[in-house]
């Protein structure tokens, strides 16, 4: 039983502070305190909201437990099921309320070739917002910034560069006032208001962006702190984005994620067949395979002229090889066809190999992993007891 009393004397702000904390922990406060006081872990309850995220994570670890299983047992089922998992993540992101954009952000040294490609014409570029400026062509604007940056000439990356940029959608109905008061919001969240700044659009293509250049050379002669500049200029570009209603980056983010996920499971599973289907015994014998199902192999060549690896191309997505599985990567790609083909020995650096009609060498990377991979097989060739042992 506990009968005992003991008083200690704190501040009115204190006490509230430990009632919350206590309250937040679902204790009363003799328990949070003495909790505190023995060094007890206390834990705060989950909200309604924290605990629906929590079952939320559960069932996907669940679901990529699955799916890993899947992957040991090369089940053919495995793609649709990342498929209906994506389908899943999205619908969830879909029904979340908050909503944000893209924003990078760097100090740059190049200010009028930057403003130059700001202000191209090509880019279908217009001049959204403008202040403490008064040219008209990047030439001026960027004399403008110089005067400043005169004053502090130990700075060397005196621009400041930034790139907000909303979802296709969201940028296919901002109109130049709504731009301009996106980087109004932008430039006051980065606490920017008192510099030379010009912002562009372009929408030359689909997807519409701006580019904001800011003097980081203050009227004072003080250059602006960019540390953490690019993950600042992505938190405020989401509190821009939350204030005008536009597409959350972390939705943008994740999604384009899934979509990688997917395709990258595919071209796998594609190159897979092809192996096992086909065997091709040649590079031009593969990549015509794997394009008659959609997958273009496009060769790395390096300056030297010599093989160094392999991209994959496939629905609008470009990978390198060992992006899409560690299994494809050049000299494993390499590998399988030495064995299709039947060769008693790895391929050694500096043979020429026939690629599209041309003849190349290797690099001296990828010799190096398929002359590995090759060893491999031979070790487990000979430890290999075989059937019957």
């Amino acid at each position: 039983m506990k009968r005992t009393y003991i008083k200690f004397r704190c501040s009115i702000y204190e006490k509230k502070l430990l009632k919350k904390r206590a309250q937040r922990a679902g204790i009363s406060l003799s328990e949070y305190c003495r909790s505190s006081a023995f060094e007890n872990s206390v834990i705060e309850r989950l909200t309604g909201e924290q605990m629906a995220h929590y079952k939320m994570l559960v069932k996907y670890k669940n679901n990529f437990t699955s799916i890993g299983n899947m992957f040991k047992k090369r089940n053919p089922k495995l793609a649709d099921e990342v498929a209906q998992l994506a389908e899943q993540i999205r619908t969830h992101l879909y029904t979340s309320k908050n909503k944000g954009m893209i924003g990078k952000g760097k100090s740059i040294a190049h200010t009028g070739a930057s403003i130059g490609y700001g202000w191209n014409q090509e880019k279908q570029a217009e001049v959204v917002y403008s202040q403490h400026l008064a040219g008209n062509d990047a030439k001026q604007i960027t004399e403008e910034f110089n005067i400043i940056q005169e004053q502090n000439t130990r700075c060397q990356k005196n621009t400041l560069s930034f790139v907000l940029s909303p979802t296709r959608e969201d940028g296919a109905k901002l109109t130049k006032e709504k731009l301009n008061e996106m980087a109004q919001r932008f430039i006051k969240e980065m606490q920017l208001k008192e510099r030379q700044a010009i912002a562009f659009v372009h929408r030359d293509k689909a997807h519409t962006h701006v580019h904001l250049y800011v003097n980081r050379i203050g009227f004072d002669g003080k250059a602006y702190n960019d540390s953490f500049i690019g993950k600042r200029s992505q938190l405020a570009a989401e509190n821009v984005a939350k204030g005008m209603g536009l597409t959350k980056a972390r939705e943008v983010q994740l999604e384009k994620e899934l979509d990688s996920i997917h395709v990258r499971l595919e071209i796998r599973n594609i190159h897979q067949r092809v192996m096992e289907d086909q065997r091709p015994k040649t590079l031009d014998g593969y990549m015509k395979a794997m394009k008659s199902r959609n997958v273009e192999v496009i060769p790395s060549i390096n300056r030297a002229n010599r093989l160094q690896g392999f991209r994959f191309g496939y629905q609008g997505h470009n990978f390198k090889a060992s992006e899409v599985h560690r299994s494809m990567s050049g000299g494993k790609i390499l590998g399988q066809l030495s064995q299709n083909e039947g060769l008693g020995k790895p391929i050694e650096y500096g043979k020429l190999i026939q690629l599209l009609g041309k003849t190349l060498e290797m690099s001296t990377n990828l010799a190096s992993s398929l002359a590995k991979n090759a060893l491999k097989q031979v070790i487990k060739r000979a430890t290999d007891p075989g059937i019957g042992y």
